[in-house]
């Protein structure tokens, strides 16, 4: 196949963030072939995002599917961690590994601090 039409960009994109709703944050760059190192500070866990969590995919090239609602993950209640990536996982613990990107700014987590992600700031692109 030569390449996607913008409606076939649109679909992967909705595809790939319905079958990987786990939300990871990573503090060393992810790549196509290996995962970034997940976060571990106490309280971390991945999140669970729901449909309703993402914007509809653009109709463009690249297709882009960006989070439409705010996620937000557990509140750091020990260690600390400088997250600057994301990455897009199938179960909350293990799993596969669908997508990664990076962060808009790196985020330094430390105790008392929640990390939460705006509308827009979290992003799939499909080209």
């Amino acid at each position: 196949m030569a390449g996607l039409t913008v409606a076939g960009q649109q679909a992967t994109c909705d595809y790939i963030v319905a079958q990987a709703p786990y939300v990871a944050l990573c503090t060393t760059v992810p790549t196509d072939t290996a995962a970034g190192t997940e976060a571990a500070y106490t309280g971390y866990a991945r999140k669970l995002t729901a449909a309703g969590d993402w914007a509809a995919a653009t109709a463009a090239v690249p297709s882009v599917k960006s989070n439409g609602a705010t996620v937000s993950f557990a509140q750091c209640t020990g260690g600390t961690a400088n997250v600057t990536h994301f990455e897009l996982w199938t179960a909350a613990t293990g799993g596969t590994r669908w997508g990664w990107g990076a962060l808009n700014a790196a985020l330094a987590v430390s105790s008392g601090i929640t990390p939460s992600f705006s509308p827009g700031q979290l992003t799939v692109t499909v080209d």
